[in-house]
């Protein structure tokens, strides 16, 4: 059995008897998905969500497989190299038949790193942060919860992999809690996001049953 964990507005697949499918939710503590981890037991677990990537040469509506993940719990002042021991790695086999999948179906992917950052906010619009980013720490996007989910895995003793579709209209959250016009501003930034900047694409996916595929990867074994 798999466990597929999915931003809530990916709503292409649901639960049979190959899958589980958990939906992330905003602010979601992830007590809930540690449960189902522990009971069920899945063979594989596969974390689909969108990020934004780190420069310019990864393109909208690309698709990157997560080698690793790190956090950086600091603001953008205090920022340092961190240690190698400090990522965490994903299941090499379980991302290579991921990119056998994208590559069949001729979707743009690469494999690359992955960087969640407790302090995020207009991260996007930051060319120089991202810049120093991709130069020194080798990550390929920043997402909100890879991280999270990575250390919550325990990827030691499951085969796990991170999706992440890359967009730089993506909204990441501020990990401050948001009130008043800027919780509506928020609002209108996902409404548009999902919409306009990534319903083509997903559209796309949709067509091919990407994520279908995707979510039945070794659900024999």
């Amino acid at each position: 059995m798999n466990l597929i964990i999915l931003n809530k507005n990916l709503k292409f697949i649901n639960n049979d008897k190959q899958s589980i499918v958990y939906k992330i939710k905003k602010n979601d503590d992830l007590f809930e998905l540690k449960n189902i981890i522990d009971n069920k037991k899945p063979n594989n677990i596969i974390s689909i969500d969108f990020a934004v990537q780190t420069n310019e040469e990864i393109t909208n509506n690309e698709i990157i497989v997560a080698k690793e993940t790190l956090v950086i719990n600091s603001k953008p002042v205090d920022w340092s190299i961190p240690r190698v021991d400090r990522w965490i790695e994903t299941s090499h086999d379980l991302n290579k038949s991921i990119c056998d999948v994208l590559e069949l179906e001729n979707i743009k992917h690469r494999i690359g790193s992955g960087l969640e950052l407790e302090f995020n906010k207009d991260i996007s619009k930051r060319r120089n942060a991202k810049k120093w980013i991709n130069e020194n720490i080798k990550a390929n996007f920043i997402d909100n919860n890879s991280n999270k989910i990575s250390k919550l895995v325990n990827p030691e003793n499951h085969n796990f992999s991170i999706i992440r579709i890359i967009n730089n209209g993506f909204p990441l959250e501020n990990s401050h809690k948001v009130r008043g016009i800027a919780k509506v501003n928020e609002f209108f930034k996902l409404f548009l996001f999902y919409r306009l900047y990534i319903r083509k694409f997903l559209g796309e996916l949709q067509q091919k049953k990407i994520l279908s595929k995707i979510s039945k990867i070794y659900s024999n074994e």
